[in-house]
């Protein structure tokens, strides 16, 4: 994928974090299926066969880590989030929202 397609997917991906979220838990399920159909097929038990699954796919906590990391900017999501923590506390404490302000005016001016 040439570098500009990429740069735009993972923009995209940071815009719409909801259906990127929900295309990995389907890819994710779909591999366990898969994994799970084969064990199947080797002849264990449904039960089995659903703990080989786990165990061969491994964490998928770290899977899902690692495939935000490639997908999106980490860096820029995390400025996002402070952003938008800071931006939600100015608002839950106007009076200190007010004096930090007036504070900020007096030194510039």
């Amino acid at each position: 994928m040439p570098r500009l397609q990429r740069m735009l997917a993972r923009l995209l991906s940071l815009v719409f974090r909801g259906r990127a979220e929900r295309e990995l838990a389907r890819e994710i399920s779909a591999h366990f299926a898969l994994i799970q159909e084969d064990s199947e097929r080797g002849g264990m038990s449904p039960e089995q066969a659903r703990m080989a699954a786990r165990r061969e796919f491994g964490g998928v906590e770290q899977t899902k880590e690692r495939h935000r990391a490639e997908r999106s900017f980490p860096w820029l999501e995390q400025r996002l989030k402070d952003l938008s923590y800071g931006f939600l506390g100015l608002i839950r404490n106007p009076g200190f929202t007010a004096v930090a302000a007036l504070a900020l005016a007096w030194v510039s001016a």
